[in-house]
C-alpha cells in the first residue's frame, strides 16, 4: 500500500526539521560556560580590572574576551564591553546612589524647590558621604 505524495513530504519535511533543531542545540550546549564557571571568571578577572581602576585599555587583554562571555552568561547576551565593565564591575551601587541622591538635591535647590526631604534622605542612606547642598 502506497502513503500519499503530501504524507511522505511531511514526513521528510518534520524529519529534517528535528534533525535540524537537534544537531543545532546539541552544539550550542557544548559551547556554553556553566554558570558556576562565569562567576569564577568574571570575578577574578573583574578584582584584577578593579586593581587598575577599570582603565578601558583593559579591554584589549586577551583575556577580555573570556571575561565578556561569563559576563554575558551571567547578566545578559546583550551586555556590551561598557555594560560588563562599569556597570557589573567597576561601579560601586552605594556611590551611584549617593551622588544621583545630591544631584536630585543640587536640581532641587536650583529650582528653588524645597530640598529638607531630599537632604534628610542624603544625610540618612549616605552618611558618610558629602553633598555641598545639604
Amino acid at each position: 500500500m502506497e502513503l500519499p505524495f503530501k504524507v511522505l513530504i511531511s514526513i521528510a519535511l518534520i524529519s529534517f526539521l528535528l534533525i535540524t533543531f537537534f544537531v543545532l542545540f546539541s552544539q550550542q550546549s557544548g559551547q556554553q560556560l556553566t554558570q558556576a564557571e562565569a562567576n569564577r571568571i568574571f570575578y577574578s578577572l573583574c578584582d584584577e580590572y578593579k586593581k587598575e581602576q577599570c582603565d578601558w585599555s583593559v579591554r584589549e587583554r586577551s583575556s577580555f574576551a573570556e571575561y565578556l562571555e561569563s559576563c554575558k552568561v551571567l547578566f545578559s547576551d546583550t551586555a556590551g564591553e561598557y555594560s560588563c565593565l562599569y556597570q557589573h564591575c567597576c561601579v560601586e551601587t552605594k556611590n551611584v546612589l549617593c551622588s544621583g541622591l545630591c544631584n536630585a538635591c543640587k536640581g532641587n535647590e536650583f529650582s528653588k524647590t524645597n530640598k529638607e526631604l531630599c537632604c534628610s534622605r542624603f544625610k540618612s542612606d549616605c552618611a558618610e558621604e558629602q553633598c555641598e547642598v545639604c
